[in-house]
């Protein structure tokens, strides 16, 4: 027992003082760059959950293009396009997937448009996003896209809310 507490003074004395004595280490430059870079990162995040027509970032470019003229009760698309920027490519096996969030506005024989809808090449992949308008007036279409892009070290799994405003006639 009087081992026991003996071992446990060796060890916990020296932690205490290391504790109490302070960190008085310098930040380098480049740490404080990388924790500039999380806080632009989380802000990036946050701002990937509000609804754009495009977001332009460090391995790609995404927009919600219109295809039109649009008529009401007639067939429309509109195309999702996703460009990459070098060094990274279009992840071809990732399942590539847009999902249109529910608008009175619109009708589409499906919610869900993926691969089948889509043109993929290494550094763009456009998807085709079929639906009919309803009325006449402004329509705003909004959904999720599920995309990955890629360099030979790395790939990034990303969403975006996306969302294309256009005129209906």
């Amino acid at each position: 027992m009087f081992r026991r507490v003996l071992l446990v003074l060796r060890w916990s004395v020296p932690v205490a003082a290391l504790a109490l004595s302070g960190c008085h280490r310098r930040v380098e430059a480049s740490e404080e760059t990388s924790v500039n870079g999380a806080e632009a990162s989380q802000a990036a995040l946050a701002s990937a959950d509000v609804p754009r027509p495009r977001f332009d970032e460090g391995a790609f470019r995404l927009s919600f293009e219109a295809r039109g003229p649009y008529r009401a009760q007639s067939q429309a698309n509109a195309v999702v396009v996703l460009q990459s920027k070098a060094p990274f490519h279009v992840n071809p096996d990732y399942p590539l997937r847009f999902k249109l969030s529910p608008n009175s506005r619109v009708t589409s024989e499906k919610t869900t448009f993926g691969r089948d809808a889509a043109k993929i090449q290494p550094a763009q992949a456009e998807l085709t996003v079929s639906f009919v308008p309803t009325a006449k007036g402004k329509l705003e279409l909004v959904g999720q896209l599920s995309f990955s892009v890629c360099t030979s070290e790395k790939c990034l799994v990303e969403k975006r809310q996306l969302k294309l405003d256009a005129d209906v006639q």
